[in-house]
């Protein structure tokens, strides 16, 4: 595969053929005009323009963050100024900065060991074993370099603030490294990209949280099994599960594909490198503070419904808390949630398996994600970034209607914070919030329709290869090439269906 370095089209012309690009040039004043001069002599390339833009909108991320690391003087050092509700009326709320505190990282505790008590109760790091790990790494930058910068007194920071700082450098630099790999994938529809780097919810939620992390090892593990690589993929499928659950997702997709292809040996490759990994990073945590390493499962099982979810909008509009109960909790919303989940799942497998048109990897991975954020009983707001690679990968050509979901779930983060205020502080009625996550619930679900109509054929998918059949990320997972009579094996002429010649474009068998 062609590197960042040697992409051909990375000083041509691109956006004359690249819809996305087209879109955007016309959004800012129109096509190029007959006298336009198509020399790029000077100009950088794709991959560095959109690294640039990627930039650009990441310091805007940190700029809506930067109010809550307003630091007061105290007792010698600084701490975090958060008074006035400010992390709610700004909207820069983020779970880096009290975490550092909350949870001994600023006095070096070791995750899962560490607990303390809160409300009567024993708690441990909620967050799974590699995120964990990771806070304790850039805590641990934090501690070392703190003293420098508060003797140096130029900037009056507190400790959290600098935690803050720390933590978005490298999560920022895991975006970018996502954004070279997303130009890879995209082939020769690279414009396509500009939707992640110029992406909306970055602005809001590239430091609400560590999200980050799974994201880059997801779109690796995509990127290793486009090569072939289908165990590396599973080992970067198993550590970025060890950061959030969520990749594990991916495995679905990929199932889907086997079961259509009876391509068994390269998912069995990639179980195998995802249980490796996931497994080699959990087991020496579980073994030795296993109360710790179950506080993630815990949290998961006794939480409710949060502020942005079907369950929570139903609850608001009812007047009723629908889905809680005295005697089981949250188990019956538990019961719901998971069924509701695990029908989408048996509904993708199905279409996958069964639509005469291939579905791409991207589109099933979409569609499981989809059904995942709208059918969980969280959908915390930095969840939309998940979905965010796989809206370009999988809809990329419908650049209006993804912008249009990615504006909804921006606003919606500061409707949400005005609506935590409460009503004691004049926070937002809950109408507002009301409208907003009906919005952008109703946009995802139209973005998935888009690919489904697209797998059933009913939509042109330009996205797919170039011979608008197959998909040139499937690796291993993708159909074996027909035998043609002959030709000795491994000399098979290329054929992007299933049969030679009769089959209409993109369907598995022959008409």
């Amino acid at each position: 595969m062609p590197t960042a370095q040697t992409n051909p089209g990375d000083h041509a012309p691109a956006v004359a053929r690249d819809h996305t690009g087209g879109e955007v040039t016309r959004f800012l004043g129109g096509p190029a005009g007959k006298l336009a001069s198509p020399v790029t002599r000077g100009l950088p390339g794709i991959t560095a323009t959109l690294l640039l833009v990627a930039g650009f909108f990441l310091l805007l991320g940190f700029a809506t963050k930067a109010n809550c690391l307003s630091s007061a003087p105290g007792d010698g050092t600084f701490s975090i100024n958060w008074s006035g509700h400010r992390q709610y009326i700004s909207f820069c709320y983020n779970d880096i900065v009290p975490l550092y505190g909350l949870e001994g990282f600023s006095d070096g505790a070791v995750p899962y060991r560490y607990s303390w008590e809160s409300d009567g109760q024993i708690r441990y790091t909620e967050y799974p074993v590699a995120t964990g790990f990771f806070m304790w790494l850039t805590a641990a930058i934090t501690r070392a370099i703190y003293p420098l910068i508060h003797a140096t007194g130029f900037i009056p920071l507190a400790p959290a603030a600098v935690f803050f700082i720390v933590n978005a450098v490298l999560l920022s630099g895991l975006w970018l490294g996502t954004i070279v790999l997303l130009r890879r994938l995209a082939g020769p529809r690279p414009w396509d990209v500009l939707l992640a780097a110029a992406c909306p919810i970055v602005i809001m939620h590239a430091f609400t949280n560590w999200d980050m992390l799974p994201i880059f090892f997801a779109v690796l593990a995509v990127a290793a099994a486009a090569r072939g690589s289908s165990t590396a993929a599973g080992v970067a499928i198993g550590v970025g599960t060890a950061f959030k659950l969520w990749p594990l997702f991916l495995l679905g997709a990929y199932l889907t594909l086997a079961v259509r292809h009876k391509t068994f040996r390269p998912f069995s490759l990639m179980l195998a490198g995802a249980s490796a990994s996931w497994v080699a990073i959990n087991l020496p945590v579980y073994l030795a503070w296993p109360d710790g390493w179950m506080e993630f499962w815990r949290m998961n099982s006794t939480r409710g419904a949060e502020w942005s979810t079907v369950y929570a909008l139903i609850n608001r509009l009812t007047g009723y808390d629908t889905f809680h109960t005295a005697d089981s909790g949250p188990g019956l919303l538990n019961s719901i949630s998971m069924v509701a989940f695990i029908l989408c799942c048996a509904a993708i497998l199905a279409l996958g398996t069964g639509a005469r048109y291939r579905p791409r990897v991207a589109q099933l991975i979409f569609l499981i994600l989809v059904a995942f954020v709208l059918t969980n009983k969280v959908y915390s707001p930095q969840y939309s970034m998940w979905l965010v690679p796989f809206a370009v990968l999988a809809v990329g050509n419908r650049p209006k209607l993804v912008v249009s979901w990615m504006l909804a779930d921006m606003m919606l983060w500061p409707i949400l914070c005005w609506t935590m205020l409460g009503a004691d502080n004049k926070a937002l009625p809950d109408p507002f919030l009301n409208t907003i996550v009906t919005l952008r619930g109703v946009l995802l679900v139209a973005l998935a329709v888009v690919v489904v109509r697209t797998i059933m054929g009913k939509h042109d998918d330009p996205l797919a290869g170039a011979d608008g059949t197959t998909d040139p990320l499937a690796g291993d997972f993708a159909p074996p090439s027909p035998r043609v009579a002959g030709h000795p094996a491994g000399d098979q002429p290329a054929s992007g269906n299933n049969c030679e010649g009769a089959a209409a474009p993109g369907k598995d068998t022959c008409a």
